[in-house]
C-alpha cells in the first residue's frame, strides 16, 4: 500500500487535530438527538475521531502503524478540545 503525497511531510500530522474536531461536532449535535448521556457521547466521540483520524493518517502520512497511531492519538486531542469546550468532559 502507497502513501498519497500531501505536500510536506508533516502536514498530515499538522491536520489531524482539525479533523478530530470537524468529526467530533456532528456527534456532539447527534448526540442530543439520539439521546445518549455525557458519557456514551464521550466515548463515541473518541472512538470516531481516533478511527478517522488512523485512516487519514494511514492514507496520507505513510501506510505504517506509527503513522497510524499518530494521527489517531491527534485527532482524539481534537476531539478532547470540542468536547471540553461542549461541556462533555
Amino acid at each position: 500500500m502507497t502513501a498519497f503525497s500531501v505536500p510536506g511531510r508533516d502536514r498530515p500530522y499538522v491536520a489531524a487535530p482539525f479533523l478530530g474536531i470537524l468529526v467530533t461536532l456532528p456527534v456532539q449535535l447527534l448526540g442530543d438527538a439520539l439521546g445518549l448521556v455525557s458519557a456514551q457521547t464521550v466515548l463515541v466521540a473518541l472512538i470516531v475521531a481516533g478511527v478517522i483520524g488512523a485512516a487519514f493518517g494511514t492514507r496520507y502520512a505513510g501506510a505504517t502503524a506509527a503513522a497510524a497511531s499518530l494521527t489517531a492519538s491527534l485527532a482524539a486531542g481534537g476531539a478532547v478540545i470540542v468536547l471540553i469546550v461542549a461541556g462533555s468532559l
